[in-house]
């Protein structure tokens, strides 16, 4: 027994040097990057802490240590400690930083929040735009986006190929009355239609509407109000036509940024004439950074394929240009430093040219650093100049270091510095010796067969590390990408290549078409091939992202084998692919427990009913959620931008842990109530689709191509009407109250809504659809049935009355899925006949009924990203 705990005593001693060996090691060859982790560890550790919590903690730690060294049997050496100490308090510094940064966004988001509250004193939502006349200076380059919605000043009758022209303006003075008043904020500008000719310096006025950042409304929406808080904007300003912003004089050419602009024009005009194949748009995202003018749908088919990172001007961009250039250099024998001053003299041009984001700043930093220390003579490590870089941009703003885009950048480029052969393979020397015997063909072919066979294993291990942050993220996990980012590498490099020399070379036209069609056709080729990718049998995958906890535990184990074992030998990399192969399948594992135990009941609160009414604006969306924890869904649409009219509904349906759906409701056929489907159909496993005879006979071509989609996915059908029900006679049920059975009437899609009861605990919801008579006056004239919650008909529309149904339904509560427009006293006076309260998606965003087992209900808004109680006095009372 003794010789068995003398043995386990060696092992852990050994164990504990080994350990220490290692992280010295680490110290003493990567102290950029050690100094990167503490400082990453205290941003973080400030963020959910506060400052003066973190300094406690780093004083309480540091005396501890020091008080005991001071009773250690034998001293130690101190240089360790000492370097520990001294990069603690340059984290410290990077710390205090970001708490300065994180209280000048707090009280700017407190100061919108006191200014709403005062405006809010009428019923009115933080989404009205006021109309304004501002002067004040073009602050960036103009770049184009595809306008989803019709721009009501052009005359194009294909509203989907409108543009829309983006900016930034430092607003100096607003007309107030007949007078102007100083005034300094920055603003996000969005002019309706191509405006050319600004450029950063222009002093311009500018009529049209204003806002402040709206906050998120829904869960799992992306925080724009936080960010523009971060970035010091402080409105968001829209003009519908180009002819209302108007140039007032220009500033002197002394501004880098406004050559870039000028550049940047020209450039766009010589992409829009010469580039083939109509892949001018596509040409201007991927050389130019201005991914807003690329497709909708082919953005979407990128990012399900993993490939959205080559859309957008990444590190990957910068250095495939400088890999380019270097290599030109050295086949033209052009002299050392000559071709290392010129590539990084020519890449940061081009990062300052496309703006210069958090990745393209880390690989053009990663950039100079290399080519000074090939300079210079001096051994250099990828990795401390990786977190070099990080260092560099996390002192220009912190709170880059939660960005998902920054994120991935730095992972992907660690993971290829210790996964790619050019970074880390040493042959032996009996290995050189065999190599030196083989014929020059031979030698070749074997290069080839190595560069591919580690090409493919770089990419498998980018794509697996990055998977946990890519689900969290986006919700998707695309396999598909490990062979398709090789796949389109060479297509890819072709058209940057030539589009830069199209950019560079526009003025020699027989030039600038060559270059034109190389570029043309090498993009119409990736989209091709993006398109046949997209399309592939499992070759991605939506779904709900396991809690927090995986993710985090997923890169602390990648950390701890890299650290203990290494990635260099090889069962060093079979222990880190094994060990995290398994975390990763307690993912899909949890995820299929979790629903498991929710439908059991073994979860708390799996016994209540939940209604959630979306806002989705002027449109309908209301998911429940019901004891037995199935999911329905009534409607999925919105009025206006049908391209992406699923995301507010989708990244809310995943924020409450939702990945399938029971049964579909469409009520009936007007888009704002079934233009979300399509996509939700893409990101959903959806076991019914209900609606009624009307919606499947509609002529519609739009809802006939949803129908052929739903038969495409074999989604059962049923078609309902009045008693056609769920669960009848169970604690809760469904209930469909209209259309009356009987011979088919030639009334409006409106008058046909498919209307619902859903019945929990004596408590009633009615869900109407759109409703309006004949149909109203039909179902009134029924036998009544009293309800506790109306959804109001027709997003609170006062152009037909509701006295009727009000009357026959007598609801105590009435929720209005509408925009702002229909945010008045009119509407609030007319739905509320007999004092009823009213709540209203555009001011309360998205709301929640819960209903307990013993019939009580309590109702939430989702305010500051969580669910808060409505209190009665909360909620929107008619005006006396």
């Amino acid at each position: 027994m003794n010789q068995r705990h003398s043995i386990a005593r060696n092992h852990v001693a050994q164990s504990s040097q080994r350990l220490r060996l290692r992280l010295l090691s680490g110290l003493a060859y990567y102290p950029l990057l050690v100094l990167l982790l503490i400082v990453l560890a205290l941003i973080h550790t400030t963020q959910w802490l506060g400052l003066c919590s973190t300094l406690a903690l780093l004083v309480l730690g540091w005396s501890l240590f020091w008080w005991s060294q001071l009773y250690a049997p034998r001293k130690s050496n101190r240089s360790v400690p000492m370097a520990l100490m001294w990069m603690t308090l340059i984290a410290f510094a990077y710390g205090a930083l970001h708490d300065r940064q994180v209280q000048q966004t707090r009280r700017q988001l407190m100061q919108w929040n006191q200014a709403n509250a005062q405006d809010n004193k009428e019923p009115k939502s933080d989404q009205t735009w006021n109309p304004v006349v501002v002067q004040g200076t073009i602050e960036q380059t103009l770049r184009y986006r595809r306008a989803t919605l019709q721009n009501q000043a052009t005359s194009n009758p294909m509203g989907l190929d409108d543009w829309q022209t983006l900016s930034l303006v430092k607003i100096q003075k607003i007309q107030t009355q007949d007078a102007w008043s100083e005034l300094s904020l920055s603003a996000s500008l969005v002019i309706d239609g191509k405006k050319s000719g600004l450029f950063p310096g222009d002093y311009v006025e500018i009529y049209g509407h204003w806002r402040r950042p709206p906050a998120p409304s829904n869960p799992g929406q992306f925080d724009l109000r936080s960010r523009y808080a971060e970035l010091g904007i402080a409105a968001q300003f829209k003009s519908e036509s180009p002819e209302l912003v108007v140039k007032i004089r220009s500033e002197p050419p002394l501004r880098l940024d406004r050559w870039l602009a000028i550049w940047t024009h020209h450039a766009l005009i010589a992409i829009d004439r010469y580039v083939w194949l109509d892949q001018a748009p596509l040409t201007a995202a991927l050389v130019l950074g201005q991914r807003e003018q690329a497709d909708w749908k082919f953005q979407e088919q990128m990012l399900q394929t993993g490939t959205i990172h080559m859309l957008s001007i990444s590190g990957m961009h910068i250095e495939m240009v400088a890999l380019t250039l270097l290599l030109s250099g050295w086949m033209l024998r052009i002299p050392k430093g000559l071709v290392l001053l010129g590539t990084v003299c020519i890449c940061t041009l081009y990062a300052l040219l496309c703006g210069a984001n958090p990745p393209v700043a880390r690989a053009t930093i990663m950039l100079a650093a290399a080519c000074l220390a090939r300079f210079l003579g001096w051994s250099s490590c990828s990795l401390n100049i990786l977190a070099l870089a990080g260092l560099v941009i996390l002192s220009q703003r912190t709170s880059v270091a939660f960005e998902v885009g920054t994120q991935l950048s730095f992972l992907t480029v660690s993971v290829l510095i210790l996964t790619f052969p050019l970074f880390r393979h040493r042959t032996i020397p009996i290995q050189r010796l065999i190599e030196s015997k083989e014929t020059s063909i031979g030698k070749s072919l074997r290069i080839f067969r190595s560069l591919c066979w580690e090409s493919m294993r770089s990419s498998f291990w980018v794509s697996f590390l990055s998977a946990p942050l890519v689900w969290y993220s986006f919700h998707i996990i695309s396999p598909i990408a490990i062979v398709l980012n090789l796949v389109l590498w060479l297509p890819m490099l072709v058209a940057l290549l030539s589009g830069l020399g199209l950019i560079l070379l526009f003025w020699i036209p027989p030039l600038a078409w060559s270059l034109g069609m190389a570029c043309g056709v090498s993009l119409w080729t990736l989209s091709l091939v993006v398109d046949i990718a997209d399309h592939v049998p499992l070759g991605h995958f939506w779904a709900v992202c396991p809690p927090n906890w995986w993710s985090i535990g997923f890169y602390a184990i990648a950390f701890v084998v890299s650290v203990w074992f290494g990635t260099k030998r090889q069962i060093g990399r079979r222990t880190l692919l094994w060990t995290l192969s398994c975390w990763f399948s307690l993912g899909p594992l949890w995820l299929l427990a979790h629903e498991s135990f929710k439908r059991t009941g073994w979860i708390p609160h799996a016994s209540e009913l939940k209604a959630t009414f979306i806002d989705v604006g002027h449109g309908t969306c209301v998911l429940i959620q019901t004891p037995d924890q199935k999911n329905w869904l009534y409607d999925a649409g919105r009025l206006g931008d049908h391209q992406r009219s699923y995301q507010p509904i989708a990244q809310a349906l995943w924020s409450m842990g939702v990945g399938s759906i029971d049964g579909l409701f469409l009520s009936h056929a007007d888009s704002d109530h079934y233009n979300a489907i399509s996509g939700l159909i893409d990101r959903f496993y959806i076991h019914r689709f209900i609606t009624t005879n009307q919606v499947i006979n509609h002529p519609s071509k739009t809802l006939r191509h949803l129908l052929g989609k739903v038969h495409q996915k074999n989604i059962p059908i049923e078609t309902w009407k009045s008693g056609s029900a769920i669960h009848a006679g169970k604690p809760w049920s469904c209930l469909a109250v209209y259309p009356i059975d009987g011979p088919e009437q030639s009334i409006t899609d409106n008058a046909s809504s498919l209307c619902l009861v859903i019945q929990f605990a004596n408590r009633r919801i009615l869900l109407p659809g759109d409703l309006e008579d004949p149909g109203t006056k039909t179902l009134t004239a029924s036998p009544p049935i009293d309800v506790d919650v109306l959804m109001a008909p027709h997003h609170g529309s006062l152009t037909t009355k509701q006295d009727g149904l009000i009357a026959w339904c007598q609801p105590t509560i009435i929720v209005i899925s509408g925009s702002h427009r229909s945010l008045n006293q009119q509407v609030l006076r007319a739905y509320s006949p007999s004092g009823q309260k009213v709540l209203h998606t555009a001011r309360d965003h998205a709301l929640q009924l819960r209903i307990e087992p013993d019939g009580k209900m309590q109702w939430y808004r989702w305010a500051q990203n969580r669910w808060q109680v409505i209190q009665d006095e909360m909620v929107l009372q008619p005006p006396a």
